[in-house]
């Protein structure tokens, strides 16, 4: 049995969880001000390099959270991979993130199927997910012309 019913549940839930988790732990920089900044806020000089680790995407976390971090990471992705063996919901998924990557402008799936862990060549191997994508784009598009 699912433990979320839909997509948006999940993710909001799942959100929060990282949130709660990496509160004080985590800062991101994308100019050395900014570094120094928040190697500041966990009380280190600019070059404590050796005390934080990078997640990528400009994120740094205390190098003592990281790997409590990265399983925390890998099990929201566990979590998101179960509840997308359900019909349903992984049309949900499609559906959510179609409209949160505009797909009814840019008409890409690129970054629909990177947000969900998916490849093209997974989607078209498997006739279930196929056609859970191909409904949520006709629900999608179809809610976009209405809009219109």
């Amino acid at each position: 049995m699912l433990k979320y019913k839909d997509y948006s549940t999940l993710i909001n839930e799942q959100q929060k969880e990282y949130e709660r988790f990496t509160k004080d732990k985590l800062f991101f920089a994308f100019t050395e001000e900014q570094f120094n900044e928040g190697m500041k806020r966990f009380g280190l000089a600019p070059d404590d390099t050796d005390k934080v680790y990078q997640i990528g995407f400009g994120g740094y976390i205390l190098r003592d959270q990281a790997k409590a971090h990265n399983e925390l990471v890998k099990r929201l992705n566990i979590e998101k991979k179960e509840h997308m063996k359900d019909f349903d919901f992984l049309k949900s998924a499609f559906h959510y993130e179609l409209a949160n990557h505009e797909f009814c402008i840019t008409y890409e799936l690129d970054d629909t199927l990177d947000a969900l862990l998916l490849t093209y060549e997974q989607v078209n191997a498997d006739p279930v997910m196929k056609k859970a994508l191909l409904e949520a784009k006709k629900e999608y598009l179809k809610n976009c012309e209405d809009w219109m």
